[in-house]
């Protein structure tokens, strides 16, 4: 549901703004399925629409990839650098 109907500035109802959030709902329900904890955000700067998906492990990038592959949009995994564990200290 949505807070509010989006128009352009005559005021019609904008429809690709409501495609752009249908399919950012849609890509956010499938990644609370497959990797909870995962980020979802829509990238309108090329000439298609790509949904980039920042998850939390490489595993997760791949059940999502499969996931999302009947989708006509691209797909972008972000999977961030694990941190190393601090070093232990070593007792002298």
């Amino acid at each position: 549901m949505l807070d509010r109907m989006p128009t352009t500035p005559v005021g019609k109802i904008s429809k690709p703004a409501l495609r752009a959030d249908a399919l950012v709902r849609e890509v956010h329900r499938v990644v609370w399925e497959h990797a909870p904890g995962g980020a979802v955000r829509l990238d309108e700067t090329g000439p298609r629409q790509r949904v980039v998906i920042t998850v939390p492990d490489p595993g997760a990038a791949g059940v999502l990839r499969a996931a999302l592959s009947g989708y006509p949009f691209e797909i972008s995994l972000v999977v961030p650098p694990s941190r190393p564990a601090p070093p232990t200290p070593v007792p002298h």
